[in-house]
């Protein structure tokens, strides 16, 4: 599983070619999911507990790229 931040819209091709180029076959994600921004808690980190309900929930409902 892989969380890709971008302004803007990447085919997966492109995201697949880029990792091909940089990663091993066996460590490159099955799962790419494209982001806008991720979710911040008030202090400006990362929230992780957010990111792991909705990256369950995507998981669910098939909406990986």
């Amino acid at each position: 599983m892989a969380l890709l931040r971008s302004e803007k819209e990447m085919e997966l091709s492109e995201v697949n070619h880029f990792l091909g180029d940089k990663l091993c076959r066996y460590k490159q994600p099955h799962f790419v999911k494209q982001l806008s921004q991720f979710p911040l808690l008030a202090s400006g980190k990362i929230d992780k507990v957010l990111l792991k309900e909705k990256a369950h929930r995507w998981m669910q409902t098939g909406e990986w790229v």
